[in-house]
């Protein structure tokens, strides 16, 4: 009785570590932080460059970017999401982010860019996935 209840919990955890599931990096999305409002403006992941000064809403010094993940729908991912900044201005910053639980097949995880008017570049990877994000922003000129 005891070698089947051992071999049964055996079974069971091997079945649980090869269940872990896994993620990947789907996309982007940006959002301009109005300084003067905190107000974001809509997702400006596909324009070619961004203006980060509004006669009307002002300006900005930050931006926050969302990483879309995918996985299976009621998985858990145990990795992190490891992402990177760079900006022109030479400043670097990096992030470990955990994924945990999908209730549904998405799920996104988001970190705030403080730009300075310059442009940035994001670098995200979970496991084999990986994606790279450019941004050209300015604040006029």
């Amino acid at each position: 009785m005891k070698r089947l209840l051992l071999g049964s919990l055996l079974a069971l955890f091997a079945s649980a570590a090869v269940a872990q599931d896994s993620a990947r990096i789907t996309g982007f999305r940006v959002f301009v932080i109005w300084e003067d409002t905190g107000q974001m403006s809509p997702d400006w992941s596909r324009q070619q460059t961004i203006v980060a000064n509004d006669r009307q809403l002002g300006s900005s010094t930050q931006a926050r970017v969302d990483i879309v993940l995918e996985g299976p729908p009621n998985g858990m991912v145990n990795d992190a999401l490891e992402v990177a900044v760079k900006t022109d201005d030479g400043k670097t910053a990096g992030y470990s982010l955990p994924i945990g639980f999908f209730a549904k097949n998405r799920l996104i995880r988001s970190v705030i860019v403080t730009h300075g008017c310059n442009p940035f570049e994001v670098v995200a990877k979970v496991g084999e996935s990986r994606r790279t994000l450019k941004i050209q922003l300015t604040c006029g000129g």
